[in-house]
């Protein structure tokens, strides 16, 4: 459980990264129930990798999301990626679509389209939904396939214990 002490440390840390857009005392007098029953770890781990993803101040809901949700699949650091990605590009009039690492980013890219995952607005919640549900999609389509990769084929007969084919 998270300290009042700890949560105006992390409210601090919020202002330094994002200074154009301090927490202000009502904001983080209001924040702090929400947060206390996290680790502070927890909430500082989550605000690092915030920090790093995106360029505008987190929203209440953008820091709980990234507490409970980002090690779970690893869409936020891909989102991030995403923009990065884009920018280093040169967005939508690049020459040559950019193709990322992880697989599952270029799943994303693939099924939302190139011009469309540009257009993604990170401080829209909608548009971070549709990103957070198609990466989601695309890691559950890359397990089942890397699992199907593994498994023996239709069209090939398995040995049998015996030694006949």
């Amino acid at each position: 459980m998270m300290r009042e002490s700890e949560w105006i440390d992390a409210a601090r840390y919020l202002s330094r990264v994002w200074p154009s857009r301090p927490v202000g005392p009502e904001t983080a007098e209001t924040w702090y129930p929400a947060l206390r029953g996290y680790p502070a770890e927890d909430v500082f781990a989550a605000l690092q990798r915030l920090a790093v993803s995106q360029s505008r101040p987190p929203s209440l809901a953008d820091i709980v999301e990234a507490i409970e949700g980002a090690e779970d699949d690893g869409w936020l650091p891909a989102l991030g990626e995403l923009r990065r990605l884009i920018a280093r590009s040169g967005g939508i009039y690049a020459r040559e679509r950019p193709t990322p690492d992880d697989p599952r980013l270029a799943a994303v890219i693939d099924s939302l389209g190139w011009r469309t995952v540009c257009n993604l607005d990170p401080t829209s919640s909608s548009d971070r939904a549709q990103f957070r549900d198609a990466y989601r999609a695309a890691s559950r389509r890359y397990v089942r396939d890397r699992g199907a990769r593994a498994l023996p084929s239709a069209d090939t007969p398995e040995e049998i214990p015996d030694g006949r084919p």
